[in-house]
């Protein structure tokens, strides 16, 4: 990806949102890596904190989100109890062009085409012309033999990575033309695991 060479001068907040099922971190390796790369990117520097440090914390039953909240320094976290969205309709909103490469916590530009939703549950972004994600999530379609990632994600989330690098699903270019050939499509985050939550195309609205 290329990215902007404007970085931001005031100081800029990022979350990691991480899943500790039964006391165990599956895809830990892949936030730090993010967060590591973003310390790299915004500060120029290496990493001080080790993400383990803070999984120790939460209980070692149960399925449990734990959030950090970070900038040079981690400013907060806590974890709670994973409830999964009650997600049932979809509603696809355009916008000329977005950038969220990094997991910042001022996500005004997305709140933004959320509130276009139309009562739907959530939404899947057209950016530029081109199938990126969802609000909370990034998207993988499924066309009845394969999963499908689309291959412009604003943000190439720590689930879809795992995905990809064990071949459950392929990056493919998706225009919002190409929506509705696929049969469903399934919500996936550092929560939500590859079918956990699926929408029928059906019940995806333009």
């Amino acid at each position: 990806m290329r990215l902007s060479t404007f970085r931001f001068f005031l100081v800029a907040m990022f979350i990691e949102s991480i899943c500790i099922k039964d006391g165990k971190a599956p895809l830990l390796s892949f936030h730090q890596d993010r967060m590591d790369r973003t310390y790299q990117y915004y500060f120029k520097n290496d990493n001080p904190y080790q993400l383990g440090t803070y999984v120790e914390e939460v209980p070692t039953n149960g399925t449990y989100k734990l959030r950090i909240i970070y900038d040079r320094m981690v400013r907060k976290y806590n974890y709670a109890l994973y409830i999964k969205p009650d997600t049932a309709s979809l509603q696809v909103v355009s916008t000329p062009a977005i950038e969220y490469y990094f997991k910042h916590a001022d996500r005004t530009s997305l709140d933004t085409l959320y509130g276009q939703r139309n009562y739907k549950d959530d939404i899947i972004i057209v950016n530029d012309g081109l199938v990126s994600d969802a609000y909370y999530a990034n998207l993988v379609f499924w066309d009845g033999e394969e999963w499908y990632t689309p291959q412009h994600s604003l943000l190439q989330g720590v689930r879809r990575q795992y995905l990809l690098n064990t071949r459950q699903i392929k990056a493919k270019k998706i225009t919002a033309e190409d929506i509705f050939f696929y049969e469903r499509v399934s919500l996936v985050n550092a929560m939500l695991d590859l079918e956990d939550l699926t929408v029928g195309i059906e019940n995806v609205f333009q």
